[in-house]
């Protein structure tokens, strides 16, 4: 009995389309797969307030979890970034309004988001486990009671993992998780998806960077570290942020067959095939980076380069208020500001903490100040 499985990146949906959203020729490929999983990367609105963190905010149609259904999706990961953004109601009321699919990676107890979910298809027993690095929400050792989603480095999680792939034939791990916008995976999340594999996972599939990054067999796995975004309406410059790959996996019973990638892109309102000699091409130029002798020299540059673009304006206001795109006069009046009168509602707690406690920030400016203390 052969069987496939569809994963698609991040969806939201801060308006509904007007009309179908899926291209016949996409909604067949869809249809034809048992397990059809896409990333809901953020509640929907109406419901909670916004929680103390750094970044925006977002927040999806209330439609968007009947669309997605009515559209054919089963398995709904919700072990991302954003889903926490509005606090337990809104993750809550997400949760609720998933009529038929399969909700995995949160929950209202930390119970419910480390829980391993299955699904049959046929005589197969298919396992779901879906996890997110330590962003806001996240049921870390800090946050260890109520609602959130389940962090992927949890002392828990190796075991769990371990004891997921003895009660089922087949593991399916999804991960959120990486420094967005750049086109390699850092080496430690490279690492840390190999070691789920060890573990028992036989596909380990990466969301969050919003571009494509490469892909990788390792014991015979695959292990996809960005599909990059599937729908996703709020606006950005970047030339990738509206492309993003799907991924089939063909299964004989319980063994992996092999592994297709779907190439696709979002215009206007509409999710269709995108096999642009381009695209391929940089897909095709993402996987040879990864097996470079020179990856790690690329991710020391990057390192770098984000070090200088963001990371130490980052940390500049978070601890003193100054970020070098504003005027040198202002900068100098709200340092006075925050170290001579003590105005500590200038300390930017949240952000200090985004770029602490997320292993991909922390990892990211580690590599940078090993580099510049040399």
């Amino acid at each position: 009995m052969q069987w496939k499985a569809l994963f698609v990146g991040d969806c939201v949906f801060e308006a509904l389309p007007q009309g179908q959203f899926l291209s016949a020729n996409f909604s067949a490929i869809l249809k034809d797969h048992a397990i059809r999983s896409c990333n809901f990367e953020a509640p929907v609105k109406g419901y909670g307030q916004p929680i103390a963190k750094a970044g925006p905010h977002l927040a999806q149609h209330a439609g968007a979890p009947s669309l997605l259904e009515e559209a054919g999706f089963n398995v709904i990961n919700l072990a991302n970034n954003h889903i926490f953004d509005y606090g337990e109601p809104g993750l809550r009321h997400s949760l609720e309004a998933f009529r038929t699919a399969v909700c995995t990676g949160a929950g209202k107890t930390p119970q419910e988001a480390y829980a391993l979910k299955r699904m049959q298809v046929g005589t197969v027993t298919v396992g779901l486990l879906s996890f997110c690095e330590a962003e806001f929400g996240a049921l870390t050792l800090y946050h260890t009671e109520g609602a959130g989603y389940a962090w992927v480095n949890h002392p828990s999680v190796n075991e769990l993992v371990k004891n997921a792939k003895q009660e089922v034939d087949v593991l399916l791990v999804q991960c959120h998780a990486g420094v967005e916008q750049i086109d390699l995976p850092l080496p430690e999340w490279r690492a840390r998806y190999r070691e789920l594999v060890q573990l028992g996972a036989d596909a380990v599939i990466g969301c969050h960077p919003h571009v494509p990054q490469g892909w990788e067999t390792y014991l015979g796995k695959p292990i996809f570290y960005s599909l990059g975004n599937f729908y996703f309406d709020s606006n950005s410059d970047h030339p990738l942020w509206n492309k993003g790959i799907a991924v089939s996996l063909l299964f004989d019973k319980d063994r992996l067959v092999s592994f297709d990638v779907i190439r696709l892109s979002r215009s206007g309102n509409m999710i269709d095939l995108h096999d642009e000699p381009t695209f391929i091409a940089h897909l095709s130029h993402l996987n040879d980076l990864l097996n470079e002798p020179g990856y790690n020299k690329a991710i020391q540059q990057i390192a770098l380069e984000l070090w200088n673009k963001y990371y130490r304006d980052y940390y500049s206001v978070a601890l003193h208020g100054i970020d070098s795109k504003v005027s040198l006069p202002q900068s100098i009046k709200t340092f006075v500001k925050r170290v001579f009168f003590r105005r500590k509602t200038n300390i930017h707690f949240a952000l200090l903490l985004h770029n602490i406690r997320i292993e991909s920030h922390r990892w990211i400016v580690e590599r940078a100040l090993a580099q510049l203390i040399k």
